[in-house]
């Protein structure tokens, strides 16, 4: 928003007489376009965040150990692989000494 510029003359009280122009230029918020462009802004950080999430697709959802003996160590194995665009890490852990699960 621009404001014209303003003359002020003045030459009221014993001091010399004072003159000045200003030129008044104000930035201004509108609401709608404020709005507008908040939520294109959010759009598009949504969409960063969900492109940067890593997609794991794992072998099998179940893991059969059927009959499992007493002190007896049984394995079973599935394959993780990233299908994603980013870098996914996995960690592994072992149970070995945990008598609570």
């Amino acid at each position: 928003m621009s404001i014209p510029s303003i003359y002020i003359d003045s030459d009221q009280g014993d001091h010399k007489p004072v003159s000045a122009y200003f030129d008044v230029c104000l930035e201004a918020i509108v609401p709608e376009s404020f709005q507008a462009i908040h939520a294109g802004v959010l759009r598009e950080l949504d969409r960063l965040e969900n492109d940067a999430r890593p997609v794991v697709s794992v072998s099998s959802e179940q893991l059969q150990f059927d009959t499992i003996s007493f002190l007896e160590p049984t394995t079973r194995s599935l394959t993780l692989q990233n299908i994603g665009p980013v870098l996914s890490l996995c960690q592994s852990s072992s149970l070995k000494g945990n008598r609570v699960f």
